[in-house]
């Protein structure tokens, strides 16, 4: 399997005339504490199935091990991290100061993110930073790559980092999002993964918008194991709105996790077929990732 890194480089469809170039990526929670045996162990059977592994940064504001040590951990071991970075919890000299070790580390792929609000979290008595913003913090990645800190300093070495974003395609603010993609690609974003998506169409539109740029989308697909899990993401999670024929099949079935693979299963294969990748979120579930991967493949007249 050639790596994450060479598949963004060489990927681009619409642009090479090569629709059965995909990337898979999924999601993967660094653990709570030092122990790694389990974090590695997930690594080694989501990484047979998927391109790349994108490891959260203290993701809803819970705290976790350093996204950027266990990114380094898989890399030892390895597997290939996307390194998710927020904004919530440093200053920009924190950031250059962790995203310059990250580039000594050997980590290459970094999904950049404002981050959660703390209230949600653990610990929300945490004093919250946001000295800089999703689209700031590219354009600092990208200012670290070109060989200088955020201040014009020159470093001793460029970093070399692959730069991803995100964004949600279905959201009602299509004109907003728009405006956000197109930042974001000027702050030097090589790759784009969204928000969960539920709906084909409305992911199509937008594709047909910014499809001329040639640049990576990779759809983000959750897997939901229960009603309960619907009803948290429409409740607490913002940007997702979970459909109700979804919040139905679900509360009516008798095996709702087996129902949660399938229908995840269907927006990967949907998804595929209109875009260059999708990123698998089953929070808690890891081990069902590959169940759905091949469910789709199953269900693909085409294959990926």
């Amino acid at each position: 399997m050639i790596s994450f890194v060479e598949k963004i480089k060489t990927l681009d469809s619409r642009l090479r005339g090569n629709d059965n170039v995909k990337i898979i990526t999924t999601e993967l929670t660094p653990p709570r504490g030092s122990g790694v045996k389990k974090f590695i162990k997930t690594a080694a059977l989501l990484s047979k199935h998927v391109d790349a592994l994108n490891i959260t940064d203290n993701q809803r504001a819970v705290m976790r091990m350093s996204s950027i040590a266990s990114s380094a951990i898989l890399l030892q071991n390895g597997f290939e991290p996307i390194c998710q970075i927020v904004c919530r919890d440093k200053n920009s000299l924190a950031l250059q100061s962790d995203l310059i070790g990250a580039s000594a580390l050997g980590i290459k792929n970094i999904l950049a993110l404002t981050g959660d609000p703390v209230q949600g979290g653990d610990n929300p008595q945490a004093k919250k930073v946001f000295e800089f913003e999703s689209t700031k913090l590219l354009k600092m990645l990208f200012q670290l790559n070109q060989g200088f800190g955020w201040n014009g300093t020159k470093l001793n070495q460029k970093t070399g980092f692959v730069l991803g974003a995100t964004i949600n395609p279905t959201s009602p603010n299509s004109d907003v999002q728009l405006r956000r993609f197109e930042q974001k690609l000027e702050g030097g974003a090589r790759f784009f993964q969204t928000q969960a998506t539920f709906d084909v169409d409305l992911l199509q539109k937008f594709i047909k918008k910014v499809e001329h740029f040639k640049v990576p989308i990779i759809v983000g697909v959750i897997m939901m194991k229960s009603f309960e899990t619907a009803q948290f993401l429409n409740e607490r999670v913002l940007g997702i709105r979970v459909p109700e024929r979804f919040i139905t099949a679900l509360k009516n079935s008798k095996k709702p996790e087996e129902t949660g693979v399938h229908l995840a299963a269907h927006l990967v294969k949907d998804f595929l077929e209109v875009t260059q990748g999708v990123h698998i979120m089953a929070v808690r579930r890891e081990h069902r990732v590959p169940d759905i991967i091949q469910l789709a493949k199953n269900m693909s007249s085409r294959g990926f």
